[in-house]
């Protein structure tokens, strides 16, 4: 239809990017905000990915936008009311294709079953006891989409396994791998091992803002920055005012961080930030959703009738 395979699979990027827009628009209707949020979480997404450092990234063949677009689709899924075993298969299989195109997005997969819960509102216990119950009521549709994601890792092994004659996700001595020995400086000696936490803050640092350490992040970086940092504190501590932003966000921010300290995130930066950009966008407006309703709520007269003397 379109002449040369390589001019679908670099096209093929163009449409993830206008398929996650959509599923974005789609995320934030189910949480009840303006359209203004909207609009402006779709513009968020959109600038840096057209105009921004990620424009680079487009047409280049790589498998970022298209895991991207997977991985949103089966959380758009997980999101719908009615959570048959129909939509949790197929919510599941859309979270394969992800994780078989970027095998470094599997935590973030994983943590897309907490978006089943949803919506779930309150303190950090009070969601957590939520979740609890959701899991007690209903661990029929949490077993499914765990165990396809679950087959999806196995079969990547068995693959492995049958070709390389190594059961295991990669081969052991991967260039990517942190924990990996490898050979040899000047002096034949082993590379050390860059374990330290001051490593993996290079490596978040760079995906959040999109430049290397040194370098002044990029002004397209700013929602990735806020809701970042936004949902990870929420983990730990959630102010009254902000009893209605989904907890799951903050559980998706930190499945696509975890699994850099394990793993390094070179070449081609900022391609490492483009699978956090939707989700971050989604959480700062969100964040912004509740702080202007609770300075509404501040600013608003008490309508309450005075006593009388």
């Amino acid at each position: 239809l379109f002449g040369k395979s390589m001019f679908a699979q670099k096209f093929f990027d163009v449409w993830c990017v206008i398929g996650a827009t959509l599923v974005i628009v789609a995320w934030l209707r189910k949480t009840r905000v303006e359209f203004f949020y909207i609009l402006v979480a779709s513009l968020l997404f959109l600038l840096p990915v057209l105009i921004g450092p990620l424009r680079h990234q487009i047409g280049r063949g790589l498998a970022e936008y298209s895991s991207m677009f997977f991985m949103l689709l089966a959380f758009w899924f997980l999101l719908l009311e009615k959570k048959s075993v129909r939509l949790v298969i197929t919510a599941g299989c859309c979270g394969l294709l992800a994780y078989w195109t970027r095998q470094d997005h599997l935590f973030v997969i994983a943590a897309g079953v907490f978006l089943l819960a949803e919506p779930v509102k309150g303190s950090v216990i009070e969601v957590w006891r939520g979740y609890l119950t959701y899991l007690q009521t209903s661990w029929r549709t949490v077993a499914i989409f765990l165990g396809l994601i679950g087959f999806g890792v196995l079969a990547i092994a068995m693959r492995n396994w049958l070709i390389g004659g190594h059961f295991g996700l990669s081969p052991p001595d991967h260039p990517n791998f942190v924990f990996a020995a490898r050979c040899c400086d000047e002096n034949g000696d082993l590379l050390p091992i860059k374990w330290q936490p001051v490593f993996f803050y290079e490596k978040i640092r760079l995906m959040i803002a999109m430049k290397k350490v040194g370098q002044f992040p990029s002004p397209f970086s700013i929602p990735i920055m806020i809701g970042s940092c936004i949902g990870i504190l929420f983990l730990i501590w959630r102010p009254f005012a902000f009893h209605q932003y989904p907890m799951s966000l903050s559980l998706l921010l930190l499945g696509v961080f975890i699994p850099y300290y394990f793993v390094n995130n070179w070449g081609y930066p900022p391609r490492f930030s483009i699978h956090l950009l939707p989700i971050s966008v989604v959480s700062t407006v969100i964040f912004f959703r509740c702080l202007s309703g609770d300075f509404a709520h501040w600013l608003r007269p008490s309508l309450r009738p005075r006593k009388r003397v």
